[in-house]
């Protein structure tokens, strides 16, 4: 875990549900890591429908000037307004 330089969760809405305590324990344990060694960690977190991605974007250490919401919308369905 010491040599991880690009975390990437999926489904990252999920922190607040089921298996949120072990995105919680993935996440905070790479930060951890990340602090305590040189190899400093990318955490890229894609979900949908977060409404609160800006909050969640500060809890996984991205400063504020980091934080990057995208709104893609796959060919294959169709965009919701």
């Amino acid at each position: 875990m010491q040599n991880i330089g690009l975390l990437i969760t999926d489904e990252i809405q999920q922190v607040g549900g089921e298996v949120g305590p072990t995105y919680e324990v993935i996440i905070l344990r790479t930060r951890y890591v990340s602090a305590q060694t040189e190899v400093k960690t990318r955490i890229v977190a894609c979900g949908v429908s977060l409404a609160n991605a800006r909050d969640l974007g500060e809890w996984i250490g991205a400063s504020s000037h980091t934080i990057k919401v995208r709104f893609v919308v796959s060919r294959d369905s169709d965009p919701v307004l």
